[in-house]
């Protein structure tokens, strides 16, 4: 399976609408292999998300996303992980340990619904789609 995480300074890009790199890596047995990393040029979203199919992309985790673009990426089969936030490394930990949900890597005021001012009606952080996974609610009314 490959998992490219959004980056930019060695750390989650704030914004994936506007990154242009993402490290990828290709999880076998529980542990990342680097598989290098790729510039994301396009500018258009559906080129971006062809881009990523290109790579064999299966998991994306990203920092804030805008609504449209994450839909088409869910749509287009990319598991998202979006608003996360943190060293690319440590990120990457979480991940293969699934603890990508703790406070500590969600992005500034977007840990639950009640505290995410951006998205008051329905958050997107990790914690709160886990929620709605549970009571298999679509995610973004696609």
């Amino acid at each position: 399976m490959k998992v490219a995480l959004a980056i930019w300074n060695n750390r989650i890009s704030p914004v994936f609408d506007s990154a242009h790199q993402i490290a990828i890596f290709t999880i076998q047995d529980g542990t990342a292999h680097p598989s290098g990393e790729a510039l994301l040029e396009e500018t258009l979203p559906q080129k971006k998300i062809a881009r990523l199919l290109n790579l064999e992309i299966e998991t994306l985790i990203c920092g804030a996303i805008s609504r449209p673009l994450a839909c088409l990426i869910e749509l287009s089969g990319i598991h998202l992980i979006s608003f996360i936030a943190g060293p690319a490394d440590e990120v990457l930990t979480a991940y293969l340990s699934d603890s990508l949900e703790k406070k500590k890597y969600q992005m500034p005021g977007c840990w639950n619904a009640e505290n995410c001012p951006r998205h008051q009606r329905q958050c997107h952080c990790p914690h709160c789609r886990k929620k709605r996974k549970q009571k298999n609610e679509d995610m973004y009314s696609c």
